[in-house]
């Protein structure tokens, strides 16, 4: 077989081959001559029978066997395009999501539009300015409570406490 590697990952071009080859027989689909390595979300990926399949999955297949449900194939150096033998783990779920989340504590891994979306979001929630302090007094002398007062003005009861909090004393 002939390898085109397009995104320059590294990968055992004989163990990739045979590694086709047992999947192809699997599927009971016919191998091809020439196989393109692209990158496809992030990772190397192989074009087998209609479907990408990613190469380090294709490798760790190779190398342990079918993947049970709830296990992956982990990069050990944490580098995709570093698909050879020796640098693929096979791990849980949970194993998997725990070496990430502590290499990505304190990371905030969102875009900067949603940065300030969830900025904007929070300032929204933090004050209510269609709630008045003026309403919440006249409800108030009407002889109403905190919680019907909320009810009427469709908010919750920390907002109608925060905006009576010089007034309110537990009452």
């Amino acid at each position: 077989m002939i390898f085109h590697n397009e995104c320059e990952c590294v990968v055992d071009h004989e163990m990739l081959a045979s590694a086709i080859e047992k999947r192809c027989r699997e599927k009971q689909k016919k191998t091809k001559q020439e196989y393109r390595i692209v990158m496809h979300n992030n990772y190397p990926t192989i074009h087998i029978a209609h479907n990408h399949v990613y190469v380090h999955n294709l490798i760790g297949e190779y190398k342990y066997g079918s993947i049970p449900k709830g296990y992956v194939i982990h990069h050990n150096d944490n580098n995709k395009k570093n698909n050879d033998v020796s640098n693929l783990a096979l791990l849980t779920n949970v194993e998997h999501a725990l070496i990430h989340g502590e290499q990505r504590k304190g990371i905030d891994l969102r875009s900067e539009d949603g940065k300030w979306r969830g900025l904007n979001a929070a300032r929204k929630k933090r004050y209510r300015s269609d709630v008045r302090r003026e309403d919440i007094l006249q409800l108030r002398e009407k002889g109403m409570s905190f919680e019907n007062i909320s009810k009427i003005l469709n908010c919750g009861t920390n907002t109608v406490r925060r905006r009576m909090a010089i007034d309110w004393e537990g009452k």
